[in-house]
């Protein structure tokens, strides 16, 4: 895809589309930190205002899930896994800005969880990136394989339920388990 393309199918121009990022590899890398952040921003909001936290995680791994297993989402981590010898760069850029950010936004949610008595986490960082890799199973694994025949909405719904469930018999307070 070129940055030509881009701008036309944005509606900008060219010179509008390199001011705001440098490179193609830099609109990639942006695109990527939006979608996650505005997942896990979600979750840390819905946390803040004291939601309950079970269906805070519940929404949060079923968005995260349906993110990654989306068509365009899956064909860009395929790039980014494919350059990463070419490119290493790249690849520790998406990190920084798309996967470490998650984790400690992620991370900040469990400790303000951990601080109204919500969870018991005392190692918040650690609890967010057990919670991501767990909520990823197989369903990640089929689709960089390409084994997978498609994943329903309900299905990545009751297996992220089935996770938050064994998240909260880990991290949850006696009222929650």
């Amino acid at each position: 895809v070129s940055m030509d393309a881009i701008a036309e199918r944005a509606s900008v121009s060219k010179v509008t589309l390199y001011a705001k990022y440098k490179s193609k590899d830099g609109l990639f890398v942006a695109a990527m930190t939006e979608s996650c952040d505005a997942i896990y921003n979600q979750a840390r909001t819905d946390t803040e205002v004291g939601g309950p936290i079970r269906e805070t995680l519940l929404s949060l791994g079923t968005s995260f899930m349906m993110m990654i297993l989306d068509p365009e989402v899956a064909a860009m981590h395929a790039v980014m896994m494919q350059i990463s010898q070419s490119l290493p760069e790249l690849p520790r850029q998406f990190y920084a800005s798309s996967v470490d950010r998650s984790i400690n936004t992620l991370a900040e949610t469990l400790a303000i969880a951990d601080h109204r008595g919500t969870l018991a986490c005392p190692n918040p960082r650690q609890a967010a990136v057990q919670f991501i890799a767990m909520v990823q199973g197989v369903f990640r694994y089929q689709l960089e394989l390409g084994v997978s025949e498609g994943v329903t909405q309900t299905a990545v719904a009751a297996y992220v339920s089935s996770c938050v469930d064994l998240f909260l018999l880990g991290y949850g307070t006696k009222q929650q388990v």
